[in-house]
């Protein structure tokens, strides 16, 4: 039978070990963060779109234009940038390493978008079509 002495040596080892494993565990993910802005402007782009690829980790970026990633396994990435009417922008051979906090801003030039024309039909019959008047602008539709 063990003494009292020894089965608390024995708890305290196992609760040690479970400590530095919780400790070893949490050492090897990591944070990013950043700003995505217009490049032409200098303004900040909302709820862009900022990618880690070869994961399933993204954010979208907030009001301030700012990003935060969490918890990235440790390894060599991609990371991209995107928003409509913007070219979307990568970051490769991007390093996650251990406790490392690390800041990737980017400056997404502006897009051209081009789109088909668009043809709106309605009946020929004028007394079925209705007149809106809102704010000086004039709207018909059927």
């Amino acid at each position: 039978m063990l003494k009292p002495i020894k089965v608390f040596q024995l708890l305290t080892v196992v609760l040690l070990l479970f400590i530095m494993s919780r400790v070893v565990m949490a050492s090897t993910t990591n944070k990013t963060s950043g700003i995505v802005t217009d490049k032409e402007t200098g303004d900040v782009l909302p709820e862009a779109n900022v990618i880690l690829e070869g994961t399933n980790l993204s954010a979208a970026t907030n009001l301030n234009g700012q990003y935060f990633i969490l918890n990235m396994p440790l390894g060599v990435y991609t990371i991209k940038a995107g928003f409509i009417g913007y070219q979307t922008i990568s970051v490769v051979q991007f390093r996650v390493n251990i406790d490392l906090a690390t800041t990737v801003d980017f400056q997404l030039p502006s897009e051209a978008l081009e789109v088909d024309m668009v043809v709106i039909v309605g009946p020929p019959d004028d007394s079925k079509r209705r007149r809106y008047n809102h704010a000086g602008c004039q709207i018909r539709c059927c």
